[in-house]
């Protein structure tokens, strides 16, 4: 109890102050709280007198528990359409990738059928002109 007798309150306050004028909405306070991590800010009037604070509580009291859990309920709904959306999204993307696959694989295997035609084709050529030179009769 000697310490609180002798520790001045500007020894142990809060600072810096964070405020919100007096005519600005709720979700201003909100949005700094969150932002500074702070639980109240000062509410200051049109000259920057202190006209009040807004806590944490405040906060909580003005809002309707009802709507909240409306609230929940339609960004749930939101995120929910918006997973199938993205699975659709994939599911397409990956469809046309085994597409994709399938006709680039098909051209490989074309290429190379041509590729061992051309082959055999030149090798045979190859064969039959070396055999050229020689007269039907000493084939025989």
């Amino acid at each position: 109890m000697r310490r609180i007798r002798e520790t001045s309150a500007q020894d142990r306050m809060s600072s810096p102050l964070f405020t919100v004028q007096g005519d600005e909405f709720l979700w201003a306070a909100q949005q700094q709280m969150e932002e500074r991590r702070i639980r109240r800010v000062v509410v200051t009037g049109e000259r920057g007198n202190l006209v009040g604070i807004v806590t944490q509580t405040t906060l909580l009291r003005a809002f309707n528990p009802i709507e909240i859990y409306n609230l929940a309920e339609n960004l749930k709904q939101k995120v929910n359409r918006l997973y199938a959306l993205k699975l659709a999204l994939w599911e397409r993307r990956n469809q046309e990738l085994q597409e994709e696959v399938a006709a680039q694989t098909q051209r490989i295997q074309t290429q190379a059928q041509r590729d061992r035609l051309s082959r055999e084709y030149f090798h045979n050529h190859s064969q039959l002109r070396g055999l050229s030179h020689y007269s039907p009769e000493a084939l025989g």
